[in-house]
């Protein structure tokens, strides 16, 4: 089943409008591409990697998810929590790196998302990637985090007594090795 169809349209609002009058959904998950975006300015775009740190990204967001919020008028706009980017795997030198993420860095940025959803009425934040393992953008538990990222979206967004939530599980914990 797909569920998702990427294509360019030289009349994007006009062909949106279009399939909205017929009931078939739309979205814009990149309006503005990496390298427009205000968080990167800064980069100089050579041919070598382009490297920014999730400090810069976590010092930023807020600012810019306000832009967004703007920019789309009418349109919904959901402030997306980064979760890091490492695309060297797939473009070599030529690619973008958010480096530096740590589960503190993360937290900060989940805290302040909750913050602006809070403001601004928005009934959830968009969390980055889970696990694109290949474009080092991944929350899910792993040997570099263990669990900490998803504590931390525990820690923000959590409901209730922290001591009466499940316990976190790996494999090894029971036993198992990482492929049973």
């Amino acid at each position: 089943v797909y569920n998702q169809f990427v294509i360019l349209a030289p009349q994007r609002d006009a062909l949106r409008a279009y399939l909205a009058a017929r009931n078939v959904g739309t979205e814009i998950y990149y309006p503005v591409p990496f390298h427009r975006q205000e968080c990167f300015a800064t980069l100089a775009r050579a041919s070598s990697t382009a490297r920014m740190a999730f400090e810069d990204v976590v010092a930023t967001a807020s600012e810019t998810w306000s832009k967004r919020n703007r920019d789309c008028g009418d349109l919904r706009y959901y402030p997306l929590v980064e979760t890091g980017w490492d695309s060297r795997p797939w473009h070599g030198k030529k690619a973008q790196v958010i480096a530096g993420r740590t589960a503190d860095l993360f937290e900060r940025l989940l805290a302040d998302g909750k913050s602006f959803c809070e403001q601004h009425a928005k009934p959830f934040v968009v969390l980055g990637p889970v696990n694109e393992w290949g474009e080092g953008s991944y929350i899910e538990p792993c040997t570099e985090f263990g669990f900490e990222m998803m504590e931390k979206i525990r820690k923000v967004f959590g409901l209730g007594n922290p001591r009466d939530w499940p316990v976190n599980v790996a494999p090894s914990d029971v036993g198992l090795r990482p492929y049973d």
